[in-house]
């Protein structure tokens, strides 16, 4: 599907975009590389076939996700 996403969600590195999908039964996260399409103001339009509307995503220290690691969800105000 193709999904507008917050800026800060897409890691990138070995020429390569991604987002961590988060599994909420595990609360483990997984990467999943992404086509992205276009910037607007702070969010960014991505192609990815294997997230689904509802999906939950991380949007908050990307960049320090690795493969299989589990986190917890930030206290909503």
């Amino acid at each position: 599907g193709t999904f507008l996403v917050p800026v800060r969600a897409v890691s990138t590195g070995d020429g390569t975009s991604a987002v961590w999908k988060l599994d909420p039964a595990s609360m483990q996260v997984s990467r999943l590389t992404v086509e992205t399409l276009g910037l607007s103001r702070d969010s960014i339009q991505v192609r990815a076939p294997a997230l689904a509307a509802g999906d939950e995503i991380v949007i908050s220290g990307v960049r320090f996700l690795s493969e299989g690691m589990t986190v917890q969800r930030m206290a909503t105000p």
